[in-house]
């Protein structure tokens, strides 16, 4: 039996009776990996028509029994679907308030999309603003506008933006009983102030009872930095639903999991490393190398001091320990009868100008690296400036392959097949959409400082199958990585990647969903002989401990080292 499994039967008992104590006997991993629910447990089927797979409604009857755990399957199984779900059984059966913090793009759809499809008798009210702002008229007079409280509503969507950081204290005022973290993987710094906001949020999750800061002074007024320290909160034992979703849980690094953890509350925290801090985690969970590292403060007081940067993964334990009390995660081909989904990767020659231009650049950044080698002492304080410098070589590569990869995609196109890009640099996703116009193919983007309404009016136009549909989705990794439904295509093209594996995987799986009928392809094209190869190779060796802390289930070298300071070494910039 679990640890989590024995605090849990006593936190929890009166809350959900005598079904809690035969599952805290069975513990926690017992159900973390069930692909049909027990006893007969059902669901009600949502308006849309759409009953649950198995393993969907075994998720949420551990949820429901459990009231804190880890929604891990892999983008495209159903996770959305799975909070939804919850999140009206804990309204409309336990009385109920529940927030969803997610990412700004996706507060539409899925979020408000699904609600009101699946079940259109919650009442759901989104929180845009921030608590309050100024506002400056035509003649130069400010004045201080309260934007409106939060509504009485069954679920609060809220952005996980500077919004949580501002509105925390309003949304603890609130009242909610549940909490479900869409893409709780973007919650990575420890001491960020959306963090802080999220783990404070979390541990006030209570069955009901308000719950209201108690500062030291009882006639000061409450305010974030009073939310975001250890001081006690009033309020009865926390019962309710805590659910931080993510496909790729370690997108980068094992200390990705820490986070999403530490959201579960303390005594989870304690189960999986022996304490609640970041720092504990660490030691037992990764390996590290001291580095120094300076810091500038809001103040502009500037510090400086050693800390522990995480390097690898120093137990490979760490996918059984998440699965003994948090995480709950099925592979998608054990209980799916999915198509395949193929990678395979091609290096596009380029023309003889183009790769002019871009070996002029290499040759330039290979003797700017020899000759600041040269100087030890300047190393560390010009690292920053070599990665400046490497991203501007990966974006000459970018730009110089972009009239080969819009040949590539054309002639997907000619077969009769939607085809979806991602780039990463604006100039290379710019360069790529010209190339695309000069082949008259229709085309729609998703790229960064759009609106959620513009990004979903893109998306739509890309699903229409008719002829007046588009034939290519090129989108930024970061703006189009996550939240699309884009199964419509079966290839997607990576006209470049990114530093980071887990994105790389989420991104690719925008077109394999489970309602996905046909193979996919994921082609990755990378310009011969240029930084492009350096960087996907380097991104392969690391996806294997990305997919050993998410699944279990790679063979891997656990010291994973840094995608950029790898590459960098390719040029011969070292550090120590």
């Amino acid at each position: 039996m679990s640890i989590f499994a024995d605090i849990l039967k006593e936190a929890t008992a009166a809350a959900t009776g005598e079904a809690i104590e035969q599952a805290a006997v069975e513990g926690f991993a017992a159900r973390s990996a069930l692909t049909e629910p027990t006893d007969g447990f059902t669901l009600p089927l949502p308006a849309d028509g759409f009953d649950y797979y198995g393993y969907q409604a075994a998720a949420v009857q551990t949820i429901i029994e459990f009231r804190r755990a880890i929604v891990g399957y892999a983008p495209g199984m159903g996770k959305t679907r799975i909070a939804i779900a919850s999140a009206r059984h804990h309204v409309r059966e336990e009385g109920g308030k529940v927030i969803v913090i997610c990412p700004p793009s996706l507060r539409l759809d899925p979020w408000e999309r699904e609600f009101q499809g699946q079940f259109p008798d919650l009442r759901i009210v989104s929180v845009k603003g921030t608590k309050a702002r100024n506002v400056e008229d035509q003649y130069g007079n400010v004045t201080i506008t309260e934007v409106a409280p939060i509504a009485d509503a069954d679920v609060l969507l809220v952005p996980d933006s500077v919004v949580l950081s501002k509105r925390a204290l309003d949304i603890i005022e609130w009242g909610p009983t549940a909490l479900v973290v869409d893409e709780v993987q973007r919650f990575k710094s420890p001491r960020a102030g959306r963090t802080r906001a999220l783990h404070r949020i979390a541990d006030t999750i209570t069955d009901g009872s308000p719950v209201k800061y108690v500062p030291v002074d009882p006639t000061a007024a409450p305010s974030l930095t009073a939310l975001l320290d250890d001081r006690p909160l009033q309020g009865p034992t926390k019962n309710g639903m805590v659910i931080p979703l993510s496909g790729t849980l370690s997108k980068n690094s094992p200390d990705d999991v820490w986070s999403p953890v530490r959201a579960l509350g303390k005594r989870t925290a304690i189960a999986l490393s022996g304490g609640e801090s970041f720092q504990v985690f660490q030691q037992k969970w990764c390996l590290t190398e001291t580095i120094r590292a300076r810091e500038t403060d809001k103040y502009g007081v500037t510090r400086s001091g050693n800390i522990q940067k995480t390097t690898g993964l120093r137990d490979d334990d760490l996918h059984s320990a998440l699965r003994s009390c948090a995480y709950i995660r099925v592979e998608r081909n054990d209980v799916l009868n999915m198509p395949e989904k193929m990678w395979i990767d091609r290096s596009l020659e380029l023309s003889e100008a183009e790769s002019k231009e871009y070996r002029k650049m290499e040759e330039n950044f290979l003797k700017w690296v020899r000759e600041q080698m040269g100087e030890a002492a300047f190393e560390r304080a010009e690292r920053a400036e070599a990665l400046v410098k490497l991203m501007k070589l990966w974006e000459t590569a970018g730009v110089a392959k972009a009239k080969a990869v819009a040949e590539y995609v054309d002639s997907l196109v000619e077969q009769g097949e939607k085809v979806v890009i991602m780039g990463w640099h604006k100039l290379t996703i710019a360069t790529l959409q010209a190339e695309l116009d000069k082949l008259k193919l229709r085309h729609v983007s998703v790229v960064g400082g759009m609106s959620a309404k513009q990004k979903l009016d893109a998306q739509d136009q890309f699903r229409d199958t008719s002829r007046y549909g588009a034939d290519v989705l090129i989108g930024n990794i970061t703006a189009a990585g996550t939240g699309l439904n884009l199964e419509v295509a079966c290839h997607l093209v990576f006209a470049q990647t990114c530093w980071s594996p887990g994105d790389v995987v989420q991104t690719s799986d925008r077109i394999y969903r489970v309602t996905q009928q046909n193979d996919c392809v994921v082609h990755v094209l990378n310009a011969a002989e240029t930084v492009d190869e350096h960087v996907w190779g380097v991104l392969k060796d690391k996806a294997q401990v990305v997919d050993l802390v998410n699944s279990g289930g790679a063979e891997t070298t656990i010291d994973t080292g840094d995608v950029q300071r790898e590459v960098l070494a390719a040029y011969g910039w070292y550090s120590d």
